[in-house]
């Protein structure tokens, strides 16, 4: 028998593309390639938030192929739609510059009851488009991400609920999705 794979680290830092200053706050996503994530026996991606000079890690990353998007409110999304991890490899040069633009997208979570979620991992994947932003809600279930204007389809997905799935048409003006 094999022995398991070393699991690795993965980190790099995120900046305006305008003046390559980091950006604090933003949402890094790291998914398996060639997959949506949007099945029950897919793994969810792994998600990080930058630190305050746009720096982010994330440890115990299976070895693989993935695609790394980063989010941040006024910018578009930023992809490397390849990255290669090999076993125990502790990379922490993944750069993603993001450019200034895009439509605000924002919502709320909601129970069955109405009452919000907190910490559900909202997945917006485009459609006809290669990766895939996430954004988390805060503790009133509340949820934005920047986008650009074209179709999209939303997940929220928590540990304590069902997911929900919404298929939503692009806009060029502030858009509500509710989940």
């Amino acid at each position: 028998p094999r022995a398991p794979s070393r699991p690795a680290t993965l980190g790099g830092r995120v900046t305006r593309k305008s003046d390559g200053k980091g950006i604090a706050g933003a949402i890094v996503s790291v998914a398996k390639t060639g997959r949506l994530g949007f099945f029950r026996d897919e793994p969810a991606p792994l998600v990080a938030t930058t630190g305050a000079d746009g720096a982010w890690t994330l440890g115990a990353v299976p070895p693989g192929r993935y695609g790394v998007t980063a989010t941040a409110d006024g910018f578009l999304p930023g992809t490397d739609p390849d990255v290669a991890v090999a076993p125990g490899e502790q990379r922490t040069d993944i750069a993603l510059a993001l450019a200034a633009g895009g439509t605000l997208v924002h919502g709320t979570v909601s129970d069955f009851g109405g009452g919000p979620i907190a910490g559900a991992m909202v997945s917006i994947a485009g459609t006809g488009a290669s990766g895939r932003s996430v954004a988390v809600t805060d503790k009133d279930g509340v949820y934005h991400v920047t986008l650009r204007a074209r179709g999209y389809v939303f997940r929220a997905t928590h540990g304590d609920y069902v997911e929900k799935m919404r298929l939503v048409q692009g806009s060029t003006t502030p858009l509500t999705v509710d989940l």
